[in-house]
């Protein structure tokens, strides 16, 4: 499961239909010089590893231990 954090005081996400079981697609972009937050909800244990991929934002890969 996994959304676009739309207002981060109220707590509000707005979902992100998956396209596979390993990756989301943002069809909308994110527009030059701004940033933009996700939340990621994952199960079970062991290490997964976030992979950040974008034609003008480079590329970014992360490692995180779930417990």
């Amino acid at each position: 499961m996994a959304g676009r954090i739309t207002d981060r005081l109220r707590q509000q996400v707005t979902p992100i239909d998956p396209k596979g079981k390993n990756f989301i697609w943002v069809k909308s972009g994110i527009p030059g010089y701004t940033r933009a937050e996700f939340r990621f909800l994952v199960k079970g244990k062991g290490q997964i590893k976030l992979v950040y991929d974008s034609l003008k934002g480079g590329y970014y890969t992360k490692t995180v231990d779930l417990k």
